[in-house]
């Protein structure tokens, strides 16, 4: 079935600039928090304040793609 599909991704890349900040990213996971954070639904949250204006229907982030020396982590935003 065909689906029209409105929705903007942001990738913002992540690269490592040493083998303390791999490290550091495979111990914190600062990347996990911060999608936790955007991906929030509850009161007061970004898309509660998205979906009362009328912007978006759905927001989601996530870390994607890591590799040796970067990954990305993406913010998408179902319109």
């Amino acid at each position: 079935p065909v689906q029209d599909l409105r929705q903007v991704t942001i990738s913002f890349p992540i690269i490592y600039t040493d083998e303390t900040q791999l490290y550091h990213e495979h111990i914190v996971k600062p990347g996990y928090y911060a999608a936790h954070l955007i991906g929030h639904e509850g009161p007061s949250s970004l898309i509660s304040y998205l979906k009362k204006q009328g912007w978006a229907n759905g927001l989601g982030a996530a870390t994607d793609s890591q590799l040796s020396d970067f990954y990305t982590f993406e913010v998408t935003v179902e319109l």
